[in-house]
């Protein structure tokens, strides 16, 4: 059985630590590590950067769904990892 995962915040830990690291004995980010683990699928990237999620997409690919706000949510999966800083009202 795959886990399915959504991640919020594609920041520092969320995605950016890595980005630029192809090997599999750096994992820095929560991305890369659900990304290279075959126990998990990455259903959601979310972020309001528009930046953030083109960078994602060149290097994760066509299979993720890509948004800017955990309203567009349409499937709930199983895990959900909120990589940003909260906001408050």
């Amino acid at each position: 059985m795959k886990y399915t995962v959504s991640i919020i915040g594609l920041g520092s830990i969320g995605m950016l630590y890595d980005i630029d690291s192809f090997d599999n004995s750096t994992y820095l980010s929560h991305v890369k590590s659900f990304a290279d683990h075959d126990g998990f699928i990455i259903r959601y990237l979310i972020d309001k950067d528009i930046d953030k999620l083109s960078l994602a997409k060149s290097r994760y690919g066509n299979n993720i769904t890509y948004l800017t706000s955990v309203d567009d949510i349409r499937t709930m999966t199983d895990i959900v990892v909120f990589a940003s800083v909260p906001v408050v009202n």
